[in-house]
Protein backbone atom coordinates (compact mmCIF):
# COMPACT_ATOMS: atom_id res chain seq x y z
CA UNK A 1 0.00 0.00 0.00
CA UNK A 2 1.51 3.33 -1.14
CA UNK A 3 1.40 6.27 1.10
CA UNK A 4 1.87 9.78 0.32
CA UNK A 5 4.10 12.02 3.39
CA UNK A 6 2.41 15.61 3.31
CA UNK A 7 5.20 16.84 5.43
CA UNK A 8 8.09 16.30 2.97
CA UNK A 9 6.03 15.81 -0.64
CA UNK A 10 7.83 12.58 -1.11
CA UNK A 11 5.87 8.84 -1.91
CA UNK A 12 6.62 6.42 0.98
CA UNK A 13 5.94 2.59 1.28
CA UNK A 14 3.57 1.79 4.00
CA UNK A 15 3.64 -1.73 3.55
CA UNK A 16 5.14 -3.87 1.20
CA UNK A 17 2.99 -7.02 0.54
CA UNK A 18 4.88 -10.41 -0.67
CA UNK A 19 2.86 -12.66 -2.70
CA UNK A 20 3.63 -16.38 -3.86
CA UNK A 21 2.56 -17.59 -6.54
CA UNK A 22 1.63 -21.21 -7.61
CA UNK A 23 3.95 -22.28 -10.65
CA UNK A 24 0.69 -21.92 -12.86
CA UNK A 25 0.69 -18.66 -12.23
CA UNK A 26 3.21 -16.28 -14.24
CA UNK A 27 2.17 -12.56 -13.06
CA UNK A 28 0.19 -11.22 -10.16
CA UNK A 29 -2.05 -9.27 -12.96
CA UNK A 30 -3.16 -12.68 -13.79
CA UNK A 31 -5.29 -13.04 -10.58
CA UNK A 32 -5.37 -10.19 -8.64
CA UNK A 33 -6.10 -6.07 -9.70
CA UNK A 34 -6.72 -3.33 -7.55
CA UNK A 35 -8.84 -0.04 -7.37
CA UNK A 36 -8.92 1.74 -3.89
CA UNK A 37 -11.65 -0.66 -2.60
CA UNK A 38 -11.79 -2.95 -4.84
CA UNK A 39 -10.27 -6.42 -6.09
CA UNK A 40 -10.50 -8.39 -8.68
CA UNK A 41 -9.37 -11.99 -7.18
CA UNK A 42 -8.50 -15.18 -8.16
CA UNK A 43 -8.91 -17.51 -5.22
CA UNK A 44 -7.47 -20.44 -6.89
CA UNK A 45 -4.41 -18.53 -7.58
CA UNK A 46 -3.85 -16.37 -4.66
CA UNK A 47 -4.96 -18.57 -1.62
CA UNK A 48 -2.84 -21.66 -1.67
CA UNK A 49 0.06 -19.87 -0.35
CA UNK A 50 0.26 -16.98 2.58
CA UNK A 51 1.52 -13.29 2.19
CA UNK A 52 4.41 -11.55 3.60
CA UNK A 53 3.50 -8.39 4.69
CA UNK A 54 6.12 -5.80 5.28
CA UNK A 55 5.50 -2.60 7.52
CA UNK A 56 7.82 0.26 7.53
CA UNK A 57 10.06 -0.34 10.27
CA UNK A 58 10.79 -4.03 8.77
CA UNK A 59 8.33 -5.67 10.62
CA UNK A 60 6.72 -9.06 9.25
CA UNK A 61 3.78 -10.84 9.39
CA UNK A 62 2.48 -13.18 7.31
CA UNK A 63 -1.49 -13.25 6.22
CA UNK A 64 -3.85 -15.05 3.27
CA UNK A 65 -4.28 -12.16 1.06
CA UNK A 66 -7.79 -12.58 0.80
CA UNK A 67 -7.94 -11.72 4.63
CA UNK A 68 -5.51 -9.29 4.66
CA UNK A 69 -7.33 -7.30 1.77
CA UNK A 70 -10.99 -7.82 3.60
CA UNK A 71 -9.26 -6.23 6.50
CA UNK A 72 -8.32 -3.03 4.41
CA UNK A 73 -12.31 -3.01 3.87
CA UNK A 74 -11.50 -3.83 0.04
CA UNK A 75 -14.74 -5.57 -1.74
CA UNK A 76 -13.49 -8.37 -3.79
CA UNK A 77 -14.76 -9.56 -6.45
CA UNK A 78 -13.99 -13.26 -7.21
CA UNK A 79 -13.30 -14.36 -10.91
CA UNK A 80 -13.52 -17.79 -11.97
CA UNK A 81 -11.38 -20.07 -13.87
CA UNK A 82 -12.69 -18.93 -17.34
CA UNK A 83 -12.80 -15.45 -16.41
CA UNK A 84 -8.62 -15.62 -15.64
CA UNK A 85 -8.36 -17.82 -18.82
CA UNK A 86 -10.14 -14.74 -20.73
CA UNK A 87 -7.90 -12.45 -18.62
CA UNK A 88 -10.66 -11.00 -16.53
CA UNK A 89 -8.18 -9.71 -13.81
CA UNK A 90 -6.02 -7.93 -16.40
CA UNK A 91 -7.25 -4.82 -17.05
CA UNK A 92 -5.72 -1.53 -16.59
CA UNK A 93 -7.02 1.03 -14.69
CA UNK A 94 -6.67 4.70 -16.12
CA UNK A 95 -8.23 7.03 -12.88
CA UNK A 96 -10.93 9.06 -12.41
CA UNK A 97 -13.25 5.47 -12.77
CA UNK A 98 -12.10 4.50 -16.36
CA UNK A 99 -10.20 1.36 -16.79
CA UNK A 100 -9.44 -0.85 -20.32
CA UNK A 101 -10.42 -4.69 -20.97
CA UNK A 102 -10.58 -6.37 -23.84
CA UNK A 103 -14.02 -6.12 -25.37
CA UNK A 104 -14.88 -10.16 -24.58
CA UNK A 105 -14.71 -10.26 -21.18
CA UNK A 106 -18.36 -9.28 -20.55
CA UNK A 107 -18.72 -10.71 -16.98
CA UNK A 108 -15.76 -8.71 -15.41
CA UNK A 109 -17.06 -5.36 -17.38
CA UNK A 110 -20.54 -6.36 -16.31
CA UNK A 111 -19.62 -6.55 -12.62
CA UNK A 112 -17.22 -3.31 -12.56
CA UNK A 113 -19.63 -1.05 -14.87
CA UNK A 114 -22.43 -1.71 -11.93
CA UNK A 115 -19.74 -0.76 -9.34
CA UNK A 116 -20.19 2.81 -10.87
CA UNK A 117 -16.16 2.14 -13.39
CA UNK A 118 -16.64 3.22 -17.19
CA UNK A 119 -14.93 0.51 -18.61
CA UNK A 120 -13.77 0.45 -22.23
CA UNK A 121 -13.82 -2.85 -24.50
CA UNK A 122 -10.95 -3.35 -26.80
CA UNK A 123 -9.96 -5.98 -29.49
CA UNK A 124 -6.74 -7.71 -28.43
CA UNK A 125 -6.53 -11.46 -30.35
CA UNK A 126 -2.94 -10.88 -31.44
CA UNK A 127 -1.73 -10.23 -27.81
CA UNK A 128 -3.90 -12.45 -25.98
CA UNK A 129 -2.00 -15.43 -28.21
CA UNK A 130 0.99 -14.46 -26.07
CA UNK A 131 -0.62 -14.74 -23.34
CA UNK A 132 -0.90 -11.03 -22.92
CA UNK A 133 -4.15 -8.54 -21.00
CA UNK A 134 -4.42 -4.79 -21.43
CA UNK A 135 -2.55 -4.42 -18.24
CA UNK A 136 0.81 -6.17 -20.17
CA UNK A 137 1.11 -3.04 -22.14
CA UNK A 138 1.29 -0.32 -19.88
CA UNK A 139 4.09 1.08 -17.88
CA UNK A 140 3.66 2.44 -14.19
CA UNK A 141 3.59 6.33 -14.13
CA UNK A 142 3.65 8.43 -10.41
CA UNK A 143 0.03 11.11 -11.53
CA UNK A 144 -1.52 13.77 -8.96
Amino acid sequence: MMGFDTRSNEVGVEEFVAVILPSFRVHLDGALMMATDLALFHKASLGLFPAYVYDRNGGVEIAYLEEYLKGKGVELVYANDTEIRMFGTNIIGLGGGKCVSYEWNEMIMGILEERGFDVIGIPGSQLSIGGGGPHCRTCPILRD
